[in-house]
């Protein structure tokens, strides 16, 4: 339960007390070449991305957290910061068809990410400037064999 500014009890379910206020660019290209050679089916791809995050949290209204705490004052801030992500990815999927109604299917990805914050120094993360990078490698991969059963599979 929140308190208003002067310590009466709010408890009206949308009384929020904080905005939150969220940007998001995304930049980046894909592109895929695919092809069939006989039985076989390929396909090959790219994904390279350039993402920004901004988010800045602040007090949409003055509150207390008790009747006689201290008063968070509207508009104080909380946090303000930005998230910049690169993406690298390649990948490639190979299909094959045997036989009538048997698809076998095999593929893989690889992704490097790349993570950087930042935020500024504010109340809410105790006035101190923030900064870290992570970067990651990922690989996946999947086979699979599809059965299609029609009228004259019995």
């Amino acid at each position: 339960m929140r308190f208003s500014a002067t310590g009466a009890a709010v408890s009206a379910s949308d009384a929020y007390t904080t905005l939150n206020d969220y940007h998001q660019t995304q930049r980046g290209a894909k592109t895929e070449y695919r092809n069939a050679f006989g039985d076989f089916g390929v396909m090959a791809g790219g994904d390279f991305r350039r993402n920004e995050y901004l988010n800045l949290t602040s007090a949409l209204t003055s509150y207390r957290n008790s009747p006689t705490g201290a008063t968070t004052a509207a508009g104080t801030i909380f946090g303000d910061d930005k998230t910049q992500e690169g993406v690298e990815a390649i990948y490639g999927e190979i299909k094959w068809n045997p036989v009538r109604d048997w698809t076998f299917t095999g593929n893989a990805r690889y992704d490097h990410i790349k993570l950087d914050y930042s935020a500024k120094p504010v109340s809410g993360n105790g006035n101190v400037t923030m900064a870290e990078s992570k970067s990651f490698s990922n690989t996946s991969f999947r086979v699979g064999a599809n059965w299609t059963v029609t009228p004259q599979t019995f």
